[in-house]
């Protein structure tokens, strides 16, 4: 018996038909899926925010049998103004997830407040807010938009195409965030066993937000494979 779900988005392509778009989450004309608002310009804009989610359920448990998952976001963050922001999020939250109204700035259009109870996250966070390191960072958030366990982000990585590859081993409760731009990277892991604190079935996606500060939040791909398999 196995439960997989697996996909890839390439948005270099076309407008994906079957996600979900929320908030401000729109395609540009060269083919972008751009996470937060454009002014007339093209510039991105302040107080913003967007989410794409995958429109099936995922399955992340069942009985004494879990998923290991493997998630890879391509995306450029460019800044726009003298101090960039915000940042960019893959999640998981319970079907039917009631979203806050306006997640903007440092919620990341995802969080409600520092408490969020059933949400997974991985941040790619460029801005430091009071409840943040003081660097950029790649962060793993449990149930917080306070990340348990941070890596810095080089500035470097800021207009550059950025890999972040993202893994959950169930056996050992490892997640392990990976960035990538050009030769360079950054890692961070995290043990917690997901079924403790995430549902049987989960919705996914991303978002992003800015705030007074701002920059582009462009996602040039998304792939995610998960498998339960009983051995």
């Amino acid at each position: 018996m196995e439960a997989k779900t697996s996909f890839s988005y390439n948005f270099y392509d076309k407008k994906p038909v079957d996600l979900i778009y929320n908030g401000d989450a729109h395609f540009m004309a060269d083919g972008y899926l751009r996470l937060v608002k454009s002014n007339s310009d093209g510039r991105a804009g302040e107080d913003s925010f967007g989410r794409v989610l995958y429109p099936n359920v995922v399955q992340m448990y069942r009985q004494e049998e879990k998923a290991d998952f493997e998630t890879t976001v391509t995306f450029i963050l460019n800044p726009q103004s003298d101090k960039p922001a915000d940042g960019l999020v893959f999640f998981m939250v319970p079907m039917g997830y009631s979203f806050p109204a306006r997640p903007i700035g440092g919620s990341l259009g995802l969080y409600k407040d520092q408490a969020n109870p059933q949400v997974f996250a991985v941040e790619f966070d460029i801005f430091p807010n009071h409840w943040d390191p003081f660097f950029p960072h790649v962060g793993i958030n449990i149930e917080s938009r306070v990340s348990k366990m941070v890596t810095q982000i080089p500035l470097s990585f800021l207009g550059k195409e950025v890999t972040l590859k993202i893994t959950y081993a169930a056996a050992i409760g490892l997640i392990s965030a990976r960035a990538t731009a050009g030769r360079q990277s950054v890692e961070t892991s995290f043990v917690c066993d997901l079924s403790k604190i995430l549902p049987q079935r989960v919705n996914i996606g991303l978002a992003a937000a800015t705030g007074a500060y701002y920059a582009i939040h462009n996602v040039n791909s998304w792939k995610f494979d998960s498998d339960i398999t009983k051995k």
